[in-house]
């Protein structure tokens, strides 16, 4: 088998030379979640495990390429089902696979706290954006924080290796969505799709199970 082992809530990620990455994730539904980072490299049939470990263990993260090669891990959770916010991490980190190594990236402004939910990286007059969608998380944030699904749009600046938080915690509104995909129709260049297809699960006013 190509995996050595069962995982859901994990990412895998394409590297310039074709080899794939895989972090993070559960080996049990609703179970604790992974620091642990697979290869497979370009033409071969079986993931193999890294020495590296990332800074945290999540599952239900995104883990997305930038445009200098690295790749950025936000939010996700301590385990697969969470009953609280204290959960959820909104640690972020960096994996650079010229050194193979995680380095945590700061977080200023509002945290993440989410998890099942998508970002997408834009890149616009040599900046680079991570827009984030829906999930599970913090619906509320101040005064108190809320577990539920969340139904924002998110954007923050990528900039001297640290995530600066661009818009309110809570907004623009839209469908609560968590658990869903978000692709670009438009994706000749990376990083400037103008058009997106999010489709998924859609859990209204409330979650259950």
């Amino acid at each position: 088998r190509p995996l050595l082992f069962t995982i859901g809530g994990h990412t895998v990620n394409r590297l310039s030379d074709g080899s794939l990455v895989l972090m993070g994730g559960s080996s049990q539904p609703g179970g604790f979640g992974s620091v642990d980072l697979w290869t497979l490299p370009a033409g071969g049939d079986r993931f193999a495990p890294s020495i590296t470990q990332a800074s945290a263990p999540r599952i239900g993260h995104t883990a997305t390429s930038l445009p200098d090669g690295r790749i950025l891990i936000m939010g996700g959770g301590l385990l697969g089902n969470v009953e609280n916010v204290s959960e959820l991490l909104e640690l972020a980190e960096v994996y650079n696979p010229a050194t193979k190594t995680f380095t945590i990236v700061p977080v200023v402004g509002d945290g993440i706290r989410r998890m099942y939910h998508t970002t997408i990286v834009r890149s616009v007059g040599g900046s680079t954006f991570l827009v984030v969608l829906g999930g599970r998380g913090d619906t509320q944030y101040i005064p108190t924080s809320i577990l539920g699904i969340r139904r924002d749009l998110r954007t923050f600046e990528f900039r001297n290796d640290s995530l600066f938080a661009l818009s309110p915690a809570v907004g623009p509104f839209i469908s609560p969505v968590a658990g869903h995909t978000q692709t670009a129709l438009d994706p000749d260049d990376a990083g400037s799709s103008g058009t997106y297809l999010v489709a998924g699960v859609d859990f209204e006013e409330s979650y259950q199970g």
